[in-house]
């Protein structure tokens, strides 16, 4: 079934009867925390529980700045919005994103969004004392070896995770920070010249950044 570049291969019966129209938008209706391609689909009323393959297509001008390496299916089911990380096979040469092995999910809204949640910003004053948090990685590109700067604003443990730009989880990497700055080591010399997509998660917070290796 392919309603728009949203391809639905379902592996039990799925029924669509009665009233229901499917819409494709550039914004989401419900709220989605994460940053998200500017192809929504989203049907006027939740669908019967579907298992099974989802593929979307998408345009380059929609990527809404997010790299094709961290692109994972986002799906609404007419209560919350649900992640689905596994089964997931990139192709940015088609421009598609395929995700298998789905059981049992009513469909109200899909997209296509950051394996990363977004950066949350504190709308309030750095006090003292208080530190402010952020990331930044140096050298980029890199030939062998980076530093992975974290500032903390309290002591925590983030996990590094390296993908390459097919999707591939290459490397996970845990580190124990202290409060403030710290300089986390990566080691890339074993890792073919190209383009990668680094993700760090710490406390309440996330990040995702694109590194070259030459």
């Amino acid at each position: 079934m392919s309603l728009d570049s949203l391809v639905l291969r379902p592996t039990t019966n799925f029924n669509l009867t009665g009233l229901r129209r499917e819409y494709r938008n550039t914004a989401v209706v419900h709220t989605l925390s994460r940053p998200y391609i500017k192809r929504v689909y989203h049907f006027s009323t939740t669908t019967p529980v579907y298992s099974g393959a989802i593929s979307i297509y998408y345009r380059d001008a929609e990527l809404n700045t997010i790299a094709e390496s961290a692109l994972t299916l986002n799906v609404h089911n007419g209560s919350t919005w649900n992640v689905y990380s596994t089964g997931v096979t990139r192709n940015s040469t088609a421009n598609v994103v395929t995700t298998t092995g789905l059981s049992s999910v009513p469909l109200n809204e899909l997209t296509l969004a950051s394996n990363a949640a977004a950066l949350l910003t504190m709308n309030k004053s750095i006090s003292d004392g208080e530190v402010e948090a952020g990331v930044a990685v140096y050298p980029n590109p890199v030939q062998e070896h980076a530093t992975v700067q974290i500032t903390a604003p309290e002591a925590s443990t983030a996990t590094l995770q390296l993908y390459d730009s097919k999707g591939e989880l290459l490397l996970t990497q845990q580190a124990a920070l202290l409060k403030g700055s710290n300089q986390v080591p990566l080691d890339l010399q074993t890792f073919a010249k190209g383009s990668y997509t680094l993700t760090l998660n710490w406390n309440y917070s996330s990040k995702t950044i694109m590194l070259i290796k030459q």
